[in-house]
């Protein structure tokens, strides 16, 4: 816990930093969870959004860049589902 503390009071790019990896680990989990339940999801572009999503964070991007990213993670996951031969299913 007092790790936690001490990079929620430093802050900064450290914080962010965690974020990230908390993120990335939420992933990981979510995806798992779909996994056991039968389903094939494209964790490739879930792992790119929420790197991207931290990349256009902190690049300062407006909300034009965040709706950017927004339909990018829809069209990169439609497109993995694709070409895969994946179900539809599986992309969402």
């Amino acid at each position: 816990m007092l790790p936690l503390l001490i990079v929620v009071y430093i802050g900064g790019y450290i914080l962010m930093g965690a974020c990230l990896l908390f993120a990335l680990l939420g992933v990981r989990e979510f995806f798992s969870g779909f996994q056991n339940t039968g389903l094939a999801p494209c964790g490739l572009a879930a792992y790119a959004g929420a790197a991207a999503l931290y990349i256009v964070n902190i690049a300062g991007g407006g909300i034009l860049w965040h709706i950017i990213w927004f339909f990018g993670v829809i069209i990169a996951s439609l497109f993995c589902a694709a070409i895969k031969k994946r179900n539809i299913y599986n992309a969402v």
